[in-house]
C-alpha cells in the first residue's frame, strides 16, 4: 500500500516556489516528496471518483520520480501518461500543466491553465 502525504510539510527547506498564479491556492513554497507517498489532494480526487488510489497513482506517476507538495496540499507531479507536469490545487483538481522532461525539474515558465482556472499562469522559482 502506498502511504498518503501528511498535511504538514517536512522540516526540509522548500525545493521551489510557485508565484503569480491566478489560482491563489497554488502560490507558495513546495517541498520534495518521495514517490511512494500519494498526494493528499490526489487521493481525495480518486476517492471522490471511486478510483483505487494506489493503482491510479502508480499508473500516472513514475515509481522513482519525486514530486512537490505545498503545506495546503497543492502538489506538482510528472504525469507519465501525457508527459506533462501537473500543478493541482489542494482539492486535487488539475489547475495548470506544462510539457516537460521526466529527468528535469518542472519548467519555470510555459504553464497553461486548464479550463475554468483563472489566469495568469504560474511562474516557478527553483531553490
Amino acid at each position: 500500500m502506498i502511504s498518503t502525504a501528511l498535511t504538514s510539510a517536512a522540516s526540509s527547506a522548500p525545493a521551489l516556489y510557485v508565484n503569480s498564479a491566478g489560482l491563489a491556492a497554488v502560490n507558495g513554497a513546495f517541498f520534495l516528496r518521495e514517490p511512494s507517498i500519494v498526494p493528499v489532494g490526489f487521493a481525495r480526487t480518486c476517492i471522490e471518483m471511486k478510483w483505487d488510489v494506489d493503482e491510479t497513482w502508480r499508473r500516472l506517476s513514475y515509481p522513482d520520480k519525486r514530486w512537490y507538495e505545498a503545506e495546503n496540499d497543492s502538489y506538482i507531479y510528472f504525469n507519465r501518461l501525457d508527459s506533462n507536469w501537473w500543478l493541482d490545487g489542494p482539492d486535487g483538481a488539475g489547475a495548470y500543466i506544462v510539457p516537460g522532461d521526466l529527468h528535469s525539474p518542472p519548467p519555470l515558465s510555459g504553464w497553461a491553465s486548464l479550463r475554468g482556472v483563472p489566469k495568469p499562469d504560474p511562474i516557478l522559482t527553483l531553490v
